[in-house]
């Protein structure tokens, strides 16, 4: 019985587990990072500053090209790209909101490392890189959508 009640409860921690992997808070910005032709870029620095609080989170791009900077706090940002033999690229007005998937792939111009390519955009308001969605829901609207078909049973609950 002991042995049961053992397996039991070894089966059910995934179960009461699961729900816990989808509720990141944090957003993440990815992208690839080419030259003027379309050929990748290899070893370029990406730093992403979060211009609300000042923190940096700093990534190198990969084999391929790419970048990654995850676990980012929502929040607006400023994104900068340096290679050697390239144009500093820079780019503000990105912002990132809970669990974003931003991507920003990102040309360079063959320059020096002292000039910069400016690039005022805004990101866009759908994620393309998953389909998923997500939003924040008030404390107010939840007991307000569930409260007015039921007044007498939730008159007691606080706004």
């Amino acid at each position: 019985m002991k042995a049961h009640s053992l397996w039991l409860v070894i089966g059910l921690i995934p179960l009461a587990l699961s729900p816990l992997q989808g509720q990141e808070a944090r957003g993440t910005l990815l992208g690839r990072v080419t030259d003027a032709t379309g050929s990748v870029i290899i070893g370029a620095k990406v730093e992403a500053v979060n211009t609300d609080s000042g923190v940096h989170f700093t990534s190198t791009t990969n084999g391929s090209g790419d970048y990654i900077l995850p676990f980012l706090i929502p929040g607006p940002y400023s994104l900068t790209v340096e290679s050697r033999g390239f144009k500093t690229y820079r780019r503000a007005g990105i912002v990132v909101r809970e669990s974003d998937r931003v991507t920003i792939d990102m040309a360079m111009e063959i320059g020096e490392a002292s000039q910069s390519v400016q690039v005022n955009a805004e990101t866009p308001l759908l994620d393309t890189s998953t389909a998923s969605m997500g939003m924040v829901v008030e404390r107010r609207a939840i007991i307000l959508r569930i409260c007015l078909p039921r007044m007498a049973w939730c008159s007691s609950w606080p706004l």
